[in-house]
């Protein structure tokens, strides 16, 4: 809910903290109010989150909607939505494979505008795109960024929110003397009304080179809103199963029937995220 000034322009957004320390973390803010970077920290590009380019979210009147969790020894679900950006739905659903990895998986709809959406994450060391789709956090612990698709991506940037030389914090900000920006951007050609997703996992990591680790499309039937997708993740000589269907369609992927809005089959095991939530 909107808490007046103190709200920025943030929804559905997350951290990620590994090995005692921040991995996937947003800008935040430090300083006095009149700081030059105020505006910058309360606005959407400093939130790891969906961002609509040229379009302000309007926070005041929106909230994140049909907000559902789960949380098992094996995986974690959550999923929820929101419409504070003009005429669009952004839903976001989330699943954390314990203890290894994340994928975030974004819908993108709306009925009349095309928009260039960002998938947009900050760190607090500089990002290194490796190759199509793949970056890395600089230093150690790391975290690696794989986002599937690829080649739908019009962009993979990095930027510097933040320097060390920027930051006039003090010793209570611990951890926030710099942040920098990793941004993916999508959109469609003029005349194509599909939704845009993006499907990308962090794998936190430690230890030189980042883990080689795939997060591979799986078809789907069923689905004829074109916002459900699958996708296997293959690591540690084990292949995962992950379901995301937001519109809650009855889908057949790998020949099983799906009306959850997530699921996943981790080690053998099918779990499913109820609609009613828990």
């Amino acid at each position: 809910n909107w808490g007046g000034g103190h709200t920025h322009q943030d929804l559905l957004d997350f951290s990620i903290w590994c090995h005692g320390q921040p991995l996937i973390e947003e800008v935040g803010r430090f300083g006095s109010y009149d700081n030059p970077l105020d505006p910058f920290f309360r606005s959407e590009a400093a939130h790891n989150q969906i961002v609509l380019e040229t379009f302000p979210m309007n926070r005041r009147e929106h909230r994140g909607r049909d907000v559902l969790w789960l949380a098992t020894d094996a995986v974690d679900f959550f999923s929820g939505w929101h419409e504070a950006y003009p005429q669009a739905r952004i839903h976001r659903q989330i699943v954390f494979v314990r203890p290894d990895y994340w994928v975030v998986f974004d819908t993108v709809r709306a009925d009349e505008y095309i928009f260039q959406a960002s998938s947009v994450l900050h760190g607090p060391k500089a990002f290194r795109v490796l190759d199509e789709g793949r970056a890395r956090l600089e230093g150690e612990p790391s975290c690696l960024v794989v986002h599937a698709k690829a080649g739908e991506l019009r962009r993979l940037t990095t930027q510097v929110d933040y320097s060390a030389q920027d930051f006039t914090g003090t010793d209570q900000y611990q951890m926030a003397s710099e942040r920098h920006r990793l941004t993916a951007m999508k959109w469609r050609d003029v005349g194509d009304q599909k939704p845009i997703t993006f499907a990308t996992l962090l794998v936190p990591f430690r230890g030189g080179e980042p883990p080689d680790v795939r997060l591979t499309p799986l078809a789907v039937s069923g689905d004829g809103t074109g916002q459900a997708e699958a996708y296997t993740v293959n690591w540690k000589g084990r292949t995962d199963i992950l379901v995301f269907n937001p519109a809650g369609a009855t889908l057949t992927v790998e020949g099983r029937s799906v009306s959850a809005p997530m699921a996943a089959a981790i080690a053998g095991d099918w779990i499913e995220l109820p609609a009613a939530g828990r």
